[in-house]
């Protein structure tokens, strides 16, 4: 019985001068080419046994998307042949992924970079055909169920496109450690994701207002009040900063 055989450990890849890829598996033809997509990741049985002559493959996949890929298949004593050329789509979305983490968050302002949150399918492709009708959603936590006294401002929902969540204004006010939930929401009953978190920290910002610590008190006429007035320098999230001068 003749085995069609594909060794994924000799894996190579190559484009023609029209772009296609090829997969090319195992065998000794010499054949020389570029790297294209090493990443491809070639799930499934890679060899099949030849039954009344013909050789079915059953669960072949392949996890990263592309366009034009085409298959080498070859078996001992046999000519080589090559399959037609695909492309692979990215699939439905099955995970929330932190693209680009929040972060330099100072208090009261909003967070110089902006967490956008990636929609994958199961190849670990961005999920580039959802839009509109879903909704990625942040909540704000505290770190070892310390009690929550910051506040998450800005636009807390950040609608997908293209598979991409991005968020434009987040901001929190009082400095300290904190953890950012986001969620998916969607109008089919059945898209149904796993939360992420992300780890953010709070530091002072920029000075922002003068506040009254301590008004003046116990006024006599002609003698210096009792309780003299204090102030206090606060950046925009009502910290107190700690400048000198």
């Amino acid at each position: 019985m003749k085995h069609l055989q594909m060794h994924l450990e000799s894996l190579v890849f190559f484009r023609s001068g029209q772009g296609a890829a090829y997969l090319v598996y195992g065998g000794a033809a010499g054949f020389q080419g570029i790297a294209f997509k090493q990443s491809a990741q070639v799930i499934g049985t890679l060899t099949a046994a030849a039954s009344s002559g013909v050789a079915y493959f059953t669960d072949l996949g392949i996890k990263k998307a592309q366009i034009d890929y085409r298959f080498k298949f070859e078996s001992d004593g046999l000519l080589q042949t090559l399959g037609s050329a695909f492309s692979v789509v990215p699939g439905p979305a099955v995970e929330l992924f932190l693209l680009t983490k929040a972060g330099d968050a100072r208090g009261g302002e909003a967070f110089i970079t902006q967490a956008q949150i990636g929609l994958l399918d199961k190849g670990g492709n961005l999920a580039s055909k959802e839009n509109g009708l879903i909704v990625i959603n942040v909540d704000l936590k505290t770190l070892q169920n310390k009690t929550l006294v910051a506040q998450l401002r800005g636009r807390r929902e950040a609608v997908v496109q293209n598979g991409v969540a991005a968020f434009t204004d987040l901001t929190i006010d009082v400095v300290g450690s904190y953890l950012l939930q986001f969620d998916c929401s969607s109008s089919s009953s059945s898209f149904n994701l796993t939360h992420t978190l992300q780890e953010i920290g709070v530091t002072s910002g920029s000075p922002h207002a003068l506040v009254v610590v301590q008004s003046a008190d116990f006024a006599l006429g002609g003698i210096a009040f009792g309780q003299q007035p204090v102030l206090a320098l606060v950046d925009a999230g009502q910290n107190m900063l700690t400048l000198e001068g």
